[in-house]
């Protein structure tokens, strides 16, 4: 019996657990944002995402916020390219739910920008 009161409050308490939601949802993006949901940060179609992008000519990479603005995959400074910052990524994290977007923004911008910086590499001979 006790076994089943601690796992009816694990499940209790696993309920109460927020899932991820964007504070600035319902509201316009900010210019050179991108509001992406949890859902759609799945680094295993980042690559079909960003080959579907470049075949519509949109170049743009995604950059995330942290203690500073990033651009995965990319060592310069980035100042010079086209960069959509992934909306509501933070060094500030909310909760748990929060911690898990900002890893799989990381994680999903960092594989698109590497097949967008593929396809717009020069061909090597």
């Amino acid at each position: 019996m006790p076994r089943l009161i601690v796992i009816l409050m694990m499940f209790m308490i696993a309920g109460c657990t927020p899932g991820y939601r964007n504070p600035s949802e319902g509201k316009p993006v900010a210019p050179g944002e991108v509001r992406l949901t949890l859902d759609a940060l799945n680094p295993r179609r980042a690559d079909a995402d960003a080959r579907a992008a470049i075949v519509n000519g949109d170049l743009h990479l995604l950059g995330v916020y942290g203690y500073a603005a990033e651009i995965p995959g990319v060592t310069d400074d980035g100042t010079s390219l086209n960069v959509l910052m992934v909306e509501d990524t933070s060094d500030f994290v909310r909760n748990r739910a929060h911690a898990q977007f900002n890893d799989r923004a990381y994680a999903y911008a960092m594989a698109y920008n590497r097949t967008v910086i593929a396809a717009s590499s020069p061909a090597k001979n």
